[in-house]
């Protein structure tokens, strides 16, 4: 049996005391249920400039960037408030052109474009954007060069 030198008796020492620490440590909480501990605030939120406590310990350049950060919050919350009050945004209407374009790209020939362009925007004459996707002079049952096969 080897004689314990000092080396290893302070190794064995701060082993068992970085051990005792994480013990002490309380458990992490489970994922999903962490809430972080914040100061508490002195007034409730949107009721004026909010004061956190314990700020008095803080130096100058902390408390300003403390200031700067409620202030980017208070106009998040207003932001975020603004557009729940708002109506939500309409898509934008198709065009001729792209809807022809995503049903040629679809596999549909030019006929079945022409037929939906007719019915969905009342084009009576839908040639020149059928011209423009499958190119002048194409005939009606005229597919896009490499389109995925109509279904």
């Amino acid at each position: 049996m080897e004689r314990p030198t000092a080396i290893s008796a302070v190794s064995a020492v701060a082993g068992a005391q970085h051990d005792a620490r994480r013990r002490a440590r309380p458990a992490p909480p489970p994922p999903g249920t962490y809430v972080p501990r914040l100061p508490p605030l002195t007034q409730p939120a949107g009721a004026g400039p909010v004061a956190v406590a314990g700020t008095a310990e803080l130096s100058p350049a902390a408390r300003r960037c403390l200031r700067e950060i409620i202030g980017l919050l208070d106009r998040a919350t207003t932001l975020l408030r603004e557009q729940a009050d708002s109506p939500p945004a309409t898509a934008a209407p198709s065009s001729p052109r792209r809807v022809a374009v995503e049903l040629a790209v679809a596999g549909q020939d030019r006929a079945a474009v022409r037929r939906r362009l007719a019915a969905q925007f009342a084009l009576a004459d839908p040639g020149a954007v059928l011209d423009e996707v499958f190119g002048a002079g194409t005939r009606a049952h005229q597919r896009l060069p490499g389109a995925a096969p109509a279904t």
